[in-house]
């Protein structure tokens, strides 16, 4: 398994504006969506996930989006 963040909505609703946001112009990330555990997957460097977080939860928090995240560490 990779590192990374996992990101997950609270709701299947939060999910979907999550894919919306990934697929906006105003996002220049990239996820890949797990369809068995139903969670989005941003591939990262351990030592960067803080500012991975940080600027994911100010864009999710101007779209109301609410989710959790979870470092996966190897």
């Amino acid at each position: 398994m990779e590192t990374g963040l996992i990101v997950t909505g609270r709701t299947q609703f939060d999910n979907n504006l999550i894919g919306d946001w990934l697929a906006s112009e105003d996002c220049d990330l990239h996820a890949e969506w797990n369809v068995r555990e139903g969670h989005w997957f941003f591939e990262e460097k351990e030592s960067f996930y803080d500012v991975l977080e940080a600027i994911i939860d100010q864009d999710f928090l101007n779209l109301g989006i609410d989710a959790r995240f979870e470092g996966v560490f190897n």
